[in-house]
């Protein structure tokens, strides 16, 4: 797992289009004032063998679990608790609001070793991405 705690954590990301990504949301987040993750969300990228339980530790959130209604990616009537699953060409963003002005974003690279039930839930719920990144 990468936490992307400000714009020098981005030479970690190798995938330059995903780079440019996590770079465009650390902009739109922190709006021209220095990204403070603890202000403008955290961000995370998926590393290959990361797997779900790992990063649901880290992010303390469980995230291939509805937290309303308990139910698990996998489960008959599973909704995903994020605000939004989006397909980018290289990765999925998953977008989690955690509070009314505070979230994180996990970003998942489209990559043959990232976890297999991470990876079917994001093609299972993700939309294209509205607009590609700049």
């Amino acid at each position: 797992m990468l936490f992307i705690r400000g714009p020098t954590d981005l030479t970690s990301v190798d995938d330059p289009l995903l780079r440019d990504l996590v770079s465009l949301r650390l902009s739109q987040l922190s709006n021209g004032e220095p990204y403070r993750p603890e202000i403008h969300g955290e961000l995370l990228v998926v590393q290959p063998g990361d797997r779900v339980d790992g990063i649901e530790r880290a992010v303390g959130f469980p995230i291939l679990t509805n937290v309303i209604d308990g139910t698990r990616y996998g489960e008959a009537d599973f909704t995903p608790a994020s605000e939004v699953i989006e397909a980018h060409a290289t990765a999925f963003e998953i977008v989690f609001a955690t509070h009314d002005d505070f979230g994180f974003a996990v970003f998942v690279p489209k990559h043959p070793s990232i976890d297999v039930e991470l990876m079917r839930f994001c093609v299972t719920h993700a939309v294209p991405a509205a607009v590609p990144p700049r």
